[in-house]
């Protein structure tokens, strides 16, 4: 399962990404048959990057998206 979220710039660095990439992992660990959730996010995106590893992803190297192109991959698994 692929997570993903985003804040407009008024909302921003109030804890709201973190919120839900962390609810949004809780729900899909949840689900029968999910045993990993992944996201990616742009290897300049620090305040991604941030929220993701705030949430309890671990990095997992990079690679290509066909529509980000080069991004670093994040994991959370059971």
């Amino acid at each position: 399962v692929e997570i993903a979220y985003g804040i407009d710039d008024e909302h921003q660095r109030q804890g709201y990404a973190t919120e839900a990439a962390i609810a949004l992992a809780q729900f899909a660990l949840q689900t029968d048959g999910v045993t990993t959730v992944c996201a990616h996010t742009k290897e300049d995106n620090l305040a991604s990057i941030r929220v993701l590893e705030k949430a309890g992803f671990q990095g997992k190297g990079t690679f290509i998206d066909p529509e980000d192109g080069e991004v670093l991959r994040f994991e959370k698994s059971l």
